[in-house]
């Protein structure tokens, strides 16, 4: 295996005072090389080698103008251009070293957008805010069978508005309730690496949600929020002969609450504490890709209805914790102590639920010391204290099933300088 990546980016912003508003120019470039040699048949033997190199050139132009009076209404008005040739110079499918797939490809996406968004102060408590964004993209593909000199291609354009709104309560400069609702959705994609002409379609989502925001004894500040996401045309990561895509479940949803608090009570002291509790399932999803053990130690691909299953990658509860205390000495000097805690429930990997990721909780911390006058700090860290075994990355595939386990506990130390 072995990964070798280059790249080169250029960015730039232009600010222009008209008077009744300001204009805003954002102008960025890409251009990206990769070659990636990864084993992906989860075996202990060279079986399955995938050999990829990559390239992607991108331009993006956004303009927008954002009111510059004090009255009642806020607002903004823009576009954006995004222009992007992506693709793989040479993909290969290599089974003990004999190419099984070998193609070269592109996919040429052009994007426009529009949107605008304002903030009218319907009192001096209540606002309401309304956005919209138009967005039309065009994406062509082109693929050719480099074993026998085949080739095809599609092209599609996608186009959607996505609004979105929210009704705002302030009870007083540091306390509000709110209410909002909003449409989004992630683009459609042609497989660069699978010889088809069919694309992946667009995933489109609306969430609704209703939450609150605060700042109490005026060091604690707060936020919760009851939320309900509603999924159609989910995009869902499978494997292919070894090969990496998506497919899209028809519909699946995600409901929950989540909260956080932050407050520093004493001098030197910050505490944070954050927590999610998540119900997610597909709704609809008729067509699943599964793999199932065949009892000699691989897997065999095959397609179910996926309905009512669980969404992968969803833990049920996330708990985080941390606390940074800072203590001055005499001496100029200062000791520096630091935790962070992360709990995460129950998940599965897989659509049919078969690959379960038990719950885990991984705590970090670090002691340091700042000598006085001099800009270094002596730390001593410790990664995964409770010495917690859990994956990192997890993969069901039509050969095997793979995973990364993440470090056990480790320590270690750093000298840093600050100029």
């Amino acid at each position: 295996g072995g990964l070798d990546l280059t790249q080169n980016s250029f960015s730039a912003t232009l600010n222009a005072d008209l008077g009744f508003a300001s204009l805003t120019s954002v102008t960025a470039h890409d251009n990206a090389k990769q070659f990636i040699d990864a084993d992906v048949d989860a075996t202990n033997i060279v079986l399955v080698s995938l050999p990829v190199d990559y390239f992607s050139r991108s331009l993006y132009q956004e303009l927008y103008l954002s009111s510059a009076d004090s009255g009642p209404l806020d607002w903004i008005l823009g576009g954006t251009f995004f222009s992007q040739e992506a693709g793989n110079y040479r993909s290969q499918v290599l089974v003990r070293g004999n190419p099984s797939s070998d193609v070269s490809s592109l996919i040429d996406t052009s994007s426009v957008a529009f949107y605008a968004q304002g903030t009218y102060a319907l009192t001096e408590q209540l606002s309401l805010t309304l956005g919209g964004r138009y967005t039309s993209e065009l994406k062509k593909f082109d693929i050719t069978n480099n074993i026998n000199g085949a080739t095809t291609g599609g092209r599609k354009r996608w186009s959607v508005f996505t609004p979105s709104g929210t009704l705002q309560y302030r009870f007083s400069p540091d306390a509000n309730v709110y209410v909002k609702a909003g449409k989004g959705f992630k683009t459609g994609i042609f497989p660069s690496t699978t010889f088809t002409d069919t694309p992946v379609d667009p995933e489109y989502v609306w969430q609704y949600e209703l939450g609150t925001k605060f700042t109490a004894f005026d060091w604690l500040r707060g936020s919760f929020a009851a939320f309900y996401t509603d999924y159609s045309n989910l995009q869902v990561n499978i494997r292919v002969n070894n090969l990496s895509s998506l497919q899209n479940a028809g519909s699946a949803e995600i409901y929950g609450l989540e909260g956080d608090l932050a407050g520093s009570p004493v001098q030197g002291l910050n505490l944070r504490v954050g927590f999610s509790k998540l119900w997610g399932t597909f709704k609809d999803f008729q067509n699943a890709v599964g793999y199932a053990p065949t009892g000699n130690g691989g897997n065999t691909t095959y397609t179910f209805d996926a309905s009512g299953k669980k969404i992968i990658r969803t833990p049920f509860f996330t708990l985080t914790a941390g606390a940074d205390y800072r203590h001055e000495l005499a001496n100029g000097s200062a000791v520096t102590v630091a935790a962070n805690l992360f709990h995460a429930g129950k998940s599965y990997r897989d659509a049919d639920n078969r690959i379960v990721e038990k719950a885990r909780t991984v705590l970090n911390g670090e002691l340091g010391y700042q000598v006085a006058d001099t800009g270094v700090t002596l730390t001593l860290w410790g990664r995964n204290l409770l010495d917690e075994a859990y994956t990192v990355y997890v993969l069901a595939g039509p050969t095997a099933d793979s995973g990364i386990y993440a470090k056990p506990r480790t320590w270690g130390g750093r000298v840093s300088y600050e100029f």
